[in-house]
């Protein structure tokens, strides 16, 4: 198992995270205004639409991680614009592959009418295609040899992202000028709303030389990004609080450097411990303070977690001991919980068999869950994976990360009707609190249970920022990089 036996499963807070943040900083897929709605009509003269390619090094924390392309052509029915992105990750001491294509067809009104997007890491694929009906987006997801389909609605006929820049240029980009648009991530198959505010004119360093450029702030999920565009609408240079910087390079520039460098993106955003905790994996009452980070907009209370002010209690559960007992798995607050998605697809017959399979004639709830979560445990090589966890893929490849341990978990037991939910947040290990996933089964309460560990319930040492699907853990950009924990006490 090497020096990492089950810290190989703890890339969750960079592998969804840093994908997601790609597509948000890079890809850029399309948009629609919320406010201040931009009619298709409205579009003024081509000769300000960046057309042609552009390159643009990727850097993490000051070394060279990747490089970014995007091409823009007219075509006869309108617009294609093709962005790859191509990176070195440093995870765990492995050096991880990872590239991403996207290609999005408009037409001349800059209407989305199409997209596809790949995602390859070393041997895992996932790739999305998305055609738009009506006001509704007909997303295939590609996964694990199997195609599932899901409809995805929306208020507007969705934009191209990257016609944000010429669409502001256009309108004179004034100093404090706000708009609100609505991105759709293909990573996570979700809506998420961005603030844009025009910040003005900034001089800037580009290679060695000093540009003006037109500043733009983007806020996501509380985390502020900066863009600076030339004034073509040409991206000169992005960054983000977590230490990722996008500049404009040449081509031999961005593609020639031998890049992914010593810089551990997870030992890099790890949040450090003030003091050892000796055999965590046995804690079952933690205390610590939560530094330098927003604590508003996360639900930290609940009957395992509770929070007064930025001190934190974790109590580990008792593990119900009626291994017979059957619970209720009715109710409204229920179904959330229990309905597929695009990435937890436990509707599909492939899951269904495989979970009555391995639950076989054990009765009950509770020992269902019990042995489901073992088998994931067992069967599931702990590898760090860059990639979106699917449950199909995973159960295919038998390989993955934490969350891929979660994914699985979560659609085998869903597929049984009972109500579950992915978790992400911080795990104790050695010297530090990694970004982690396990699950939460619903037992006439949230009980928490660790795949990836093996652990029913899961120790003290887990803190829990965020609950529900994929496009939820997002919220974790907020604190990546920033937290640190102060150990009060524990036993």
């Amino acid at each position: 198992m090497g020096r990492f036996p089950w810290l190989k499963g703890l890339s969750i807070g960079i592998v969804a995270f840093w994908i997601t943040m790609m597509g948000l900083l890079v890809e850029k897929l399309y948009f629609h205004p919320a406010d201040e709605y931009l009619e298709p009509e409205a579009i003024g003269s081509e000769n300000r639409i960046p057309f042609g390619e552009r390159w643009m090094g990727i850097y993490f924390k000051g070394a060279k991680i990747g490089y970014a392309h995007e091409t823009i052509q007219e075509k006869e029915y309108g617009y294609s614009i093709r962005e790859r992105i191509s990176m070195k990750l440093m995870v765990l001491g492995h050096s991880q592959q990872v590239d991403m294509v996207t290609e999005c067809l408009a037409d001349r009104k800059f209407n989305l009418q199409s997209f596809n997007f790949d995602l390859l890491t070393g041997s895992t694929q996932m790739k999305i295609d998305g055609q738009v009906v009506g006001r509704k987006l007909a997303l295939k997801v590609h996964s694990g040899g199997h195609v599932t389909e899901r409809m995805v609605s929306f208020e507007h006929i969705p934009f191209l992202a990257n016609n944000l820049r010429p669409f502001l240029i256009q309108r004179g980009l004034e100093p404090d000028k706000r708009y609100r648009v609505s991105i759709f991530d293909p990573s996570t198959m979700s809506l998420n709303r961005v603030n844009v505010t025009v910040m003005g004119m900034e001089r800037i360093s580009i290679g060695g030389d000093d540009l003006w450029a037109n500043r733009l702030k983007l806020s996501y999920r509380g985390m502020g990004i900066n863009i600076w565009l030339d004034d073509e609408g040409s991206v000169l240079k992005e960054e983000s609080p977590m230490g990722l910087v996008l500049v404009r390079e040449e081509k031999h520039v961005a593609q020639g450097e031998d890049f992914g460098g010593d810089v551990d993106i997870t030992q890099a955003v790890a949040a450090r411990s003030n003091i050892p905790i000796k055999d965590p994996r046995r804690v079952s009452f933690l205390r610590v303070k939560l530094k330098y980070i927003p604590l508003m907009k996360f639900e930290m209370n609940d009957d395992r977690q509770k929070l007064i002010g930025r001190n934190l209690r974790v109590i580990m559960e008792e593990w119900p001991n009626s291994p017979s007992l059957l619970l209720p798995q009715t109710g409204k607050e229920l179904k959330g919980f229990l309905r597929p998605t695009a990435l937890i697809q436990s509707d599909h017959p492939l899951i269904r068999r495989k979970a009555e399979e391995i639950v076989g004639t054990k009765g009950g709830t509770i020992e269902a869950i019990r042995v489901m979560s073992e088998w994931v445990y067992r069967h599931i090589e702990k590898k760090p994976t860059l990639s979106l966890p699917s449950a199909l893929e995973v159960l295919e490849s038998g390989v993955g990360d934490c969350n891929e341990h979660a994914i699985l978990l979560v659609a085998l037991l869903r597929s049984l009707d009972i109500p579950s939910r992915p978790c992400v947040g911080v795990l104790y290990y050695r010297d530090a609190f990694y970004y982690h996933a396990w699950v939460e089964v619903w037992m006439g309460r949230w009980v928490s249970v660790d795949p990836t560990l093996n652990q029913l319930p899961a120790d003290a040492t887990h803190i829990k920022f965020v609950h529900g699907d994929i496009e939820d853990w997002l919220d974790l950009v907020k604190i990546i990089g920033s937290l640190e924990v102060e150990v009060l006490e524990y036993r």
